[in-house]
């Protein structure tokens, strides 16, 4: 089972790669207009393409705001109890 944290790791690695995979489109999208603006100028862009721009950063956003909280930390008073009860070496335990 791993550490906690390395699950609040995980639960950070899903922030970190919503933001990049929702991010690298939009950042992409942008430059891209800024470097070669399209010929009719902004008017020629269909609205298709700006709804798109919108929804992917609204969907990063939303991952980012709403991830999922990691576990609780296991209480320190469960392990010694369960580590008494684990034979050690083949022994049989009492009954």
């Amino acid at each position: 089972m791993p550490s906690s944290r390395a699950k609040v790791w995980w639960f950070a690695w899903i922030a970190g790669v919503s933001i990049v995979f929702a991010g690298a489109p939009v950042v992409n999208a942008v430059t891209a207009l800024l470097l070669q603006p399209p010929a009719g100028g902004w008017h020629g862009i269909r609205w298709p393409f700006f709804a798109g721009i919108l929804l992917a950063a609204l969907g990063g956003c939303l991952v980012t705001l709403y991830k999922p909280n990691p576990p609780p930390p296991p209480s320190r008073s469960a392990h010694p109890a369960a580590a008494a009860r684990v034979p050690a070496g083949g022994e049989r335990i009492p009954r």
